[in-house]
């Protein structure tokens, strides 16, 4: 599989070597820093031989990986349903728990401004290759891990028009509840951001909370915050227990909800094992509900 890295410089840089269009034969990796909302980010792309243009699938790593060496676990999700898969690279250094995981909505428990927050990064990662490839590509959202806690959060707090988040194996869920302190509920947060109106929205994405039936606390990176085990003690009975308190709380209120818990069967906190074979592929592009 032929790799490319590039370096871009600006906020028009887009993904040029997906420009080849549909004449590509064979699948390609690529990888290059766009300047996204002016912040430079490294992004690494898989574009299937069978491209057509279908959507994007965006992908969100784990905490102390890379997108490349991740890549490799989900490729036949693009092979088999023509996507083009987009994997940005947010650094430890740059972005840390509350830039990553947080989407940046609170540092040092000061609310952040809009324009400063990690989801606006996705926006425009959004908007680059919709340029570059497309402005009616449907777009999906997945992540393992830490990225799973990034997917659920950014589904959150940011309408970026997605057909699917997938938050994968999170270490703690985002509970519809302001009885919770962000970022394990809504407390704590300006109105705009935890009024009924904002938990309404979060409540009508299509959600899918997705943790591996043998997942537990010694694998990954655990968070044992007196908070998150509010929720649970481990990350199916988290997942498990944000699914029903949404579900629970839309009932009460006649609002949509639409939300998917899944778990994988057999399978601990390990990205390829979640989404191999025909169930991981419906996880992503099957039935929410």
């Amino acid at each position: 599989m032929p790799t490319r890295r590039t370096v871009l410089g600006g906020s028009a840089a887009l993904l040029a070597t997906a420009a080849a269009g549909c004449a590509a034969v064979k699948p390609t990796t690529s990888s290059r820093t766009l300047a996204l909302a002016g912040v430079p980010i490294e992004v690494t792309t898989y574009r299937p031989a069978g491209w057509a243009g279908a959507g994007i699938l965006l992908h969100f790593h784990g905490l102390g990986s890379h997108p490349a060496g991740e890549l490799g676990a989900i490729t036949h999700l693009a092979d088999r349903s023509g996507r083009l898969i987009v994997a940005p690279y947010f650094d430890r250094e740059r972005f840390p728990f509350w830039r990553y995981q947080c989407v940046g909505i609170l540092k040092d428990r000061i609310q952040q401004p809009e324009a400063e927050r990690t989801g606006v990064l996705i926006a425009s990662l959004i908007e680059t290759v919709r340029k570059s490839e497309g402005a009616a590509l449907e777009v999906r959202l997945m992540g393992h891990s830490a990225g799973g806690q990034f997917v659920e959060r950014v589904a959150a707090f940011h309408d970026l028009s997605a057909v699917r988040f997938v938050a994968a194996n999170p270490a703690a869920a985002l509970v519809p509840s302001r009885d919770l302190p962000f970022p394990y509920g809504f407390g704590g947060l300006s109105e705009d951001l935890s009024g009924d109106e904002a938990i309404r929205k979060y409540l009508s994405r299509p959600l899918v909370l997705f943790v591996g039936e043998l997942d537990s606390q010694d694998q990954g990176v655990p968070d044992n915050s007196a908070d998150a085990q509010r929720q649970g003690a481990t990350r199916l009975e988290r997942a498990r227990f944000a699914f029903e308190a949404g579900k629970s709380l839309a009932h009460e209120r006649g609002w949509a909800f639409n939300w998917r818990y899944a778990t994988r069967p057999g399978i601990g906190h390990n990205l390829r094992g979640m989404f191999a074979g025909d169930f991981g592929y419906d996880i992503v592009f099957g039935p929410t509900i």
